[in-house]
């Protein structure tokens, strides 16, 4: 796992939080040995996809290219 800045934990904590609320909002019986492994699986695969996301984001001397109008 990377070195995370306090942005990137706030928005990982976010998006766990959401998970288990949406669970809790379906099904509030929901042991909390359960919450704990969704919890644990939501934090590896948003961490994997912000790692990923970090690694291909461009520098600064690299160009974005955005499409055309007509090309959406």
């Amino acid at each position: 796992m990377t070195n995370y800045s306090q942005w990137d934990i706030k928005q990982l904590l976010d998006i766990i939080s959401k998970g288990l609320n949406s669970v809790l909002m379906t099904k509030p019986d929901t042991p909390p040995e359960q919450l704990k492994a969704l919890a644990d699986a939501l934090l590896e695969i948003y961490s994997d996809i912000l790692d990923t996301m970090k690694n291909q984001s461009p520098t600064k001397s690299q160009e974005l290219n955005f499409p055309e109008d007509e090309e959406l």
